[in-house]
C-alpha cells in the first residue's frame, strides 16, 4: 500500500467533501488484488475489556471485506474481526463462539466516506453498552446475525482486542477477504471507551459528518 492524497482535504461523511475545519492530508489505498494489508503484534497486553476502534473509510466494491482483526486461535478470546459485507452491512464477531452481529443499516454509497467508531466496554451491566457502533455520528442498531454455542459476551468478558497477539488491518489472519478500498485516521485506543464526538462534528452549515483532531 502507498499513501495517496485525499483529493478534497477534508472527510465529511456524506459526500468527503468541504473547506474548513480539520484536514486529513492523506489516506491509505488498499488494492485487494494487490492482498495489501498492514499488521502488528503488540509487545505487551492492553486493556482487553475496554478499547475503541475509529477509522474513515471509502469503500471501493461490494464484497465481504475485512477493515480491522486480531485471530489469534480457535476461542471466544482469541477472536475478533470487524468487515464489510457484501450486502453493504457492517459484520462483527466478537469471539469464535459468541453470536456474530450485523448493522440493520447498509452502506453502499462509493462515493462516500463513513466514520465508522466500534466502542468496546464489557465491563458494563448491560449488553447494549457494551459493544456500540457509530457511523457517521449517528449509533447504529446492530443486530443478532447468527446464534452460537457462547450466546453474548457477558459482562467483563475478555476479547482478543490488544492482546499480544498477531492484529491485522485490510484483511485476518487464517483467510482472504482482503480490503479493498480507502482507510485513513486510524485509530486503536487501548482503555477508554469513547464516542464519536472524541473524531468527528457536524458541520453547522453543511449538517455532515466531519473530522476533529483526536487529541488523549
Amino acid at each position: 500500500s502507498k499513501l495517496m492524497p485525499i483529493g478534497n482535504n477534508i472527510l465529511a461523511g456524506a459526500s468527503g467533501q468541504g473547506d474548513t475545519g480539520y484536514d486529513i492530508d492523506q489516506s491509505l489505498r488498499f488494492n485487494s488484488a494487490d492482498t495489501a494489508f498492514m499488521h502488528r503484534t503488540p509487545t505487551v497486553e492492553g486493556n482487553r475489556k475496554t478499547w475503541t476502534f475509529s477509522t474513515w473509510t471509502k469503500r471501493g466494491d461490494l464484497a465481504s471485506e475485512y477493515i480491522f482483526a486480531m485471530v489469534d486461535g480457535w476461542n471466544d478470546e482469541g477472536w475478533f474481526t470487524f468487515e464489510w459485507r457484501a450486502d453493504g452491512g457492517i459484520h462483527i464477531v466478537p469471539g469464535y463462539a459468541y453470536n456474530q452481529y450485523k448493522t440493520t443499516e447498509l452502506y453502499r454509497d462509493f462515493g462516500a466516506w463513513y466514520h465508522l467508531c466500534l466502542r468496546c466496554d464489557t465491563t458494563q451491566s448491560s449488553w447494549s453498552d457494551r459493544l456500540r457502533l457509530y457511523v457517521n455520528g449517528e449509533q447504529q442498531t446492530i443486530v443478532v446475525s447468527s446464534t452460537d454455542t457462547s450466546g453474548e459476551p457477558a459482562q467483563d468478558a475478555i476479547f482478543g482486542i490488544n492482546d499480544d497477539a498477531y492484529h491485522t488491518i485490510g484483511k485476518y489472519q487464517h483467510g482472504t477477504k482482503y480490503l479493498n478500498g480507502y482507510l485513513a485516521e486510524t485509530y486503536l485506543i487501548d482503555g477508554s471507551s469513547l464516542g464519536p464526538e472524541s473524531f468527528g462534528e457536524t458541520d453547522s452549515a453543511t449538517n455532515q459528518w466531519k473530522p476533529v483532531e483526536y487529541s488523549g
